[in-house]
């Protein structure tokens, strides 16, 4: 293979890593971002359970 083929060839091969990274990035990012959106919710469920007791709690 000539000298100018190996670069190429491994200017694809850093981009097929590159690739490979930004797709693991992503998903991990997608990931985080969900189990974000689970902890906000259940925070959100915790305080409406909350203030739903201490309105109980005032009634008695």
């Amino acid at each position: 293979m000539t000298e100018h083929g190996n670069r190429k060839s491994s200017r694809s091969s850093r981009q097929q890593r590159l690739d490979a990274f930004e797709e693991t990035t992503r998903f991990a990012r997608e990931n985080a971002e969900e189990e974000r959106r689970k902890r906000e919710e259940k925070s959100e469920r915790l305080r409406r359970a909350r203030l739903e007791a201490q309105e109980q709690d005032r009634q008695v």
